[in-house]
């Protein structure tokens, strides 16, 4: 079917309208920046080592990759010279630690953690951090 004279002409202006709306539109109009990649931007984390005398011992990483996992994190601090050592066992999600400044965990007692004043519900080689995080450590007996 051909078009009529008076449909081509009412296309044709909608065209020069919209071309006219797009340059006259897009003048001075400030680019938006690019998002920043949430999956790339570095985070930061504090690490509280309860050891029952009161004096817990405060760790503060940054610039962690926003991937990493409680186990990731520990691995750096087990690189920092004069804060705590660290013992862990096994790799990926089934790492655990064996002692920090050398209490273990045995015989019913040991490390637990929390993340953010919540018990943490996996271990630290499957539990991924965010900005922000608060990881406290404390020994003690094992409840039942």
């Amino acid at each position: 079917m051909m078009p009529t004279p008076t449909s081509v002409k009412l296309c044709g202006s909608c065209i020069l309208i919209c071309l006219a709306s797009a340059a006259l539109g897009c003048r001075d109009v400030p680019r938006a920046e690019a998002p920043v990649d949430a999956e790339k931007s570095p985070i930061t984390v504090r690490f509280e080592f309860d050891f029952g005398d009161h004096q817990p011992v405060l760790i503060e990483l940054d610039d962690l990759p926003s991937s990493s996992t409680v186990a990731d994190a520990m691995r750096k601090i087990q690189d920092m010279p004069d804060t705590v050592a660290i013992e862990m066992q096994g790799s990926g999600e089934m790492t655990f630690v064996r002692s920090i400044n050398d209490l273990t965990t045995a015989g019913g007692e040991g490390w637990s953690y929390s993340i953010n004043d919540q018990w943490a519900e996996a271990g630290i080689g499957a539990t991924q951090l965010n900005d922000g995080d608060v990881i406290r450590w404390t020994h003690g007996a094992f409840d039942d």
